[in-house]
């Protein structure tokens, strides 16, 4: 430590301070008496400066926000954009406290455990586009986890991505407008990294992790950055042409809904068919026992 105090002009006592800091940051930081501190590798924090710098060549990420802990990342996007935040912005918590997925139902956000973020759009194209959104997440968030791991990456409709069949992670993008006009969209995202079995009972259906099918080293930040990367093309090229086709097509060959029969909760009713078209807006087409079909727009299936 004696080199520290020298290195930055404090003292010994300053040190500690600082070191203690980081240790509560979560650096795995090894004191031995008499002979200093050392940085243990394999480091998995994330931080403004961290985050800022492995991002800092995508063009689509013009902010970046993190905090240790934060009731929902989501609402925290929808009050930046209140205050006028830009498309690009980018918040990433180490924990949630009131971290939500669709019908305001619970998403455990356990501090380290995942990965937990929204990143504001600002998108120009007109709001039927918009579903869009969810589709072009599951498709980023799904080659992300398949960079990781060799296991089975499906996607559930409308918003989860599944890993050998179990939950693994979800999406929540929320559009906020004025009559027709899209003021911003928020895609809100979680993801399953690290063992998270003092949950498991609290969850109605099957959850993963990705370190359960891994060996390899798995640091939050590149995981960040691997799904930045991949939505950002996803969506300039839905905002350039109003198309998704090319992730329309992802989705149809890793799907875990189509051609299974499923039971849907819709706002009018409970549906039980087959699933047998995912549309061009993101839609799915149902085909019922008697033969005829409906398109659902918006629903959860049921496990």
């Amino acid at each position: 430590s004696k080199e520290l105090c020298d290195a930055m002009a404090i003292s010994r006592t300053a040190v500690w301070k600082h070191i203690q800091t980081l240790m509560a940051k979560g650096y795995p930081i090894e004191a031995t008496p008499h002979h200093g501190y050392r940085l243990q590798h394999g480091a998995d924090v994330l931080d403004h400066h961290r985050l800022t710098e492995v991002l800092k060549d995508n063009t689509l990420i013009t902010t970046c926000h993190h905090l240790t802990s934060v009731n929902s990342t989501n609402s925290l996007a929808k009050t930046f954009v209140v205050e006028g935040s830009p498309e690009g912005t980018l918040i990433v918590a180490d924990e949630q406290t009131a971290g939500r997925g669709r019908q305001q139902r619970t998403w455990y956000s356990l501090p380290q455990k995942g990965v937990f973020l929204s990143l504001t759009l600002r998108p120009t194209f007109s709001l039927p586009t918009a579903p869009k959104i969810t589709l072009v997440a599951s498709v980023a968030i799904a080659k992300t986890l398949c960079r990781y791991t060799d296991a089975r990456i499906t996607i559930k409709w409308p918003n989860d991505i599944l890993c050998e069949g179990a939950k693994i992670a979800g999406i929540l993008s929320e559009v906020m407008a004025e009559g027709q006009e899209i003021t911003a969209i928020i895609v809100g995202v979680g993801m399953n990294i690290a063992p998270m079995a003092s949950v498991i009972d609290k969850i109605p259906y099957p959850i993963t992790w990705l370190s359960a099918h891994t060996t390899n080293n798995i640091e939050r930040i590149e995981i960040i950055k691997t799904f930045c990367d991949n939505f950002q093309e996803g969506y300039q090229r839905l905002v350039a042409t109003g198309d998704c086709a090319q992730d329309r097509t992802y989705v149809i060959e890793n799907s875990a809904t189509l051609s299974q029969n499923v039971t849907i909760q819709t706002h009018v009713g409970t549906k039980i068919g087959k699933a047998i078209e995912l549309l061009e807006d993101g839609a799915l087409r149902l085909q019922y026992a008697d033969g005829t079909q409906e398109t659902i727009y918006s629903g959860d299936i049921m496990p």
